[in-house]
């Protein structure tokens, strides 16, 4: 890997940024990995299959899509 990148995304109302290492993929999607999820305190729901965590003070829910 030589090359990184400043990634703006938004889910929702939620706005963050992640500095992602660039590689050579076929994929559209922003692969948050143990990094965000450690440095914004995330919490696992394994049975919901839901993401929690806290921004400006309010708790933000990012839940799977349905397969339909």
């Amino acid at each position: 890997m030589t090359k990184q990148v400043l990634v703006l995304f938004f889910i929702g109302k939620y706005v963050d940024e992640v500095m992602c290492d660039v590689v050579p993929m076929h994929a559209s999607h922003i692969l948050l990995g143990r990094l965000w999820q450690s440095d914004r305190k995330i919490k696992y729901d394994g049975f919901e299959n839901r993401y929690s965590f806290e921004n400006d003070g309010r708790i933000c829910t990012l839940a799977s899509l349905s397969p339909r």
